[in-house]
């Protein structure tokens, strides 16, 4: 079967994508320098996993030769580059950290794969590009004008891999995440740094008495109910879309984007509103000022997705809030 190089596979989404590659019979080669996780993921997949499954703790940043070790002992066919900060929050606050980190990352992974003659990569991007855009739902086509430095860094990385890529070096696909929620089955719960918590996370914090209250960042946008609008994501939904895009490889040639989201806007309040109803719960919600960085509504046009990828989300709002309180229910 195919190696995969999975970047960040440590991460909320790429142990989740790991883990469905190894059970689709793929042979995974995970890195990551644990700066926005821990190896809890990691210790689960080497003792469920252990035949197709290899891990090193490796910083693209840093340990160029361990990179370059990974390169010449095993034969890759794909890399799914997960890796790189991911705080809107942080970013703001350190902008220098994000552009250093999230942009060498690539560079370097990148160069090996032209040193060594790996062809194709699938990038991790985000609907952060879009920024705040009046044309909703976004299309790929839309223009990228970003709010945060986390999101000017995606857009920078698509651009860098996209010259790549019309050059004929490499092969690209860069999917642009919306807002994944839930958790995969049986895997263990990957809780993020505090400054990369979103919605769902905090959700969870106030549930568990982590926290007394829930923040909800600004009720006075032009939207429905007046908080923010954004377009949900099943993590299981999201990985499949992964390995169709694997497929599509074989037909691609040079770069190529899309949209990875249900097409439905959903309110701050109704999820709120959903997760109380469908896990029969309750907490306390207070209303905060606006963050920096936030766009009242972005949700995905994923009619290209749907064509192209032959791919499309199945999984609803109340699965969502259903899965992702599941492994927190004792």
């Amino acid at each position: 079967m195919s190696r995969i190089l999975v970047t960040g596979a440590a991460g909320y989404i790429g142990s989740a994508f790991c883990k469905e590659g190894l059970e689709r019979g793929f042979n995974i080669i995970g890195i990551d320098n644990f700066s926005n996780s821990s190896d809890q993921s990691i210790n689960f997949l080497m003792e469920s996993k252990q035949h197709n499954f290899t891990f090193s703790e490796v910083d693209l940043c840093k340990d160029l030769e361990s990179l370059r070790e990974i390169f010449v002992n095993n034969e890759i066919n794909y890399v799914v580059h997960f890796a790189g900060f991911k705080s809107v929050i942080e970013s703001q606050m350190h902008p220098k950290m994000y552009w250093d980190n999230n942009l060498e990352s690539t560079k370097n992974l990148t160069r090996m794969m032209l040193e060594y003659g790996v062809k194709n990569i699938l990038f991790s991007s985000s609907a952060s590009v879009y920024g705040k855009n009046n044309n909703q739902p976004v299309s790929e086509a839309c223009k990228l004008k970003p709010m945060s430095v986390y999101g000017a860094t995606k857009e920078a990385n698509e651009k860098f891999l996209e010259d790549l890529s019309t050059k004929g070096n490499l092969k690209t696909i860069s999917l642009r995440y919306f807002n994944p929620v839930g958790n995969i089955q049986m895997m263990p719960v990957n809780s993020p740094r505090q400054d990369s918590k979103n919605l769902m996370d905090n959700i969870i914090d106030v549930c568990i008495g982590e926290t007394k209250e829930l923040n909800i960042f600004g009720d006075d946008y032009k939207t429905s109910d007046g908080t923010a609008e954004r377009d949900f994501i099943h993590i299981q939904d999201l990985i499949d879309a992964h390995f169709e895009s694997l497929k599509y490889f074989e037909q691609l040639n040079g770069y190529e984007v899309f949209n990875i989201g249900t097409g439905n806007s959903v309110s701050v309040k109704n999820i709120i509103k959903t997760f109380k109803e469908v896990n029969s719960i309750e907490f306390v919600v207070k209303i905060s000022d606006r963050r920096e960085g936030d766009v009242p509504i972005c949700y995905a046009d994923n009619s290209k997705a749907k064509n192209i990828l032959k791919w499309e989300a199945k999984k609803d709002l109340r699965e969502m809030c259903l899965d992702a309180w599941r492994p927190y229910k004792k």
